[in-house]
């Protein structure tokens, strides 16, 4: 497969990463500008991907504190611990919630999350990691808030329909080299101006 000219080799090394990200975000999710997502366990890719995408806030969850720093340092504005991120997450949408969450955890995170969402709001899970039993829906919870959920494996798609993976990922790949370049122009400008600070974040949308 192709690498857009000027990525570096340690960047295609964290291709599969790339990947997951543009197609939770991108094909799952179909995250739109303006909107906000909750992310559970996160971590590098995810939280990148988001802000390129035009997240206008990109929430955290953690299961320790000493995580929380490596997810700010990669794309989320806000990072809360698991006890209480429900919470958290109103207070910082002031109530209204949010457009999206990934869930990686499943089991009682699943469930304690879809409180989280905003009207139309979208659950996506890709992966059970707390080996809890699958979760079924339940229309009369979500039918009056016009919620959804979808499901997304990179590794299911790899296997059932090898050429759209391999779409995904040459997409990835350019809107990730495209997105990172312009963050360093940016910031080279920022530094020559005397500044050196991230832009502050955008408030979530509050109508559609």
């Amino acid at each position: 497969m192709p690498v857009p000219d000027g990525l570096d080799l340690r960047a295609a090394a964290l291709i599969m990463v790339l990947s997951t990200a543009y197609g939770l975000i991108h094909e799952a999710a179909r995250l739109r500008p303006g909107e906000s997502i909750l992310v559970h366990s996160a971590a590098g890719g995810v939280g990148t991907v988001a802000r390129l995408a035009g997240a206008a806030a990109v929430y955290g969850v953690v299961s320790r504190p000493d995580k929380a720093d490596h997810a700010r340092a990669h794309g989320y504005g806000e990072v809360y611990l698991e006890r209480d991120f429900e919470a958290q997450v109103r207070r910082a949408s002031g109530g209204r919630g949010v457009d999206v969450f990934l869930d990686p955890v499943g089991g009682d995170i699943w469930r304690r999350s879809l409180g989280t969402l905003a009207l139309f709001g979208r659950a996506i899970s890709f992966g059970n990691a707390s080996g809890a039993d699958p979760w079924t829906a339940d229309m009369a919870q979500w039918a009056p808030r016009a919620l959804s959920v979808h499901g997304f494996s990179i590794l299911s798609l790899g296997t059932a329909a090898p050429r759209r993976l391999r779409a995904l990922t040459e997409a990835a790949l350019r809107r990730g080299h495209a997105g990172w370049r312009n963050r360093a122009d940016h910031r080279r400008v920022s530094l020559g101006a005397g500044g050196g600070g991230p832009p502050a974040d955008r408030q979530p949308r509050q109508h559609r």
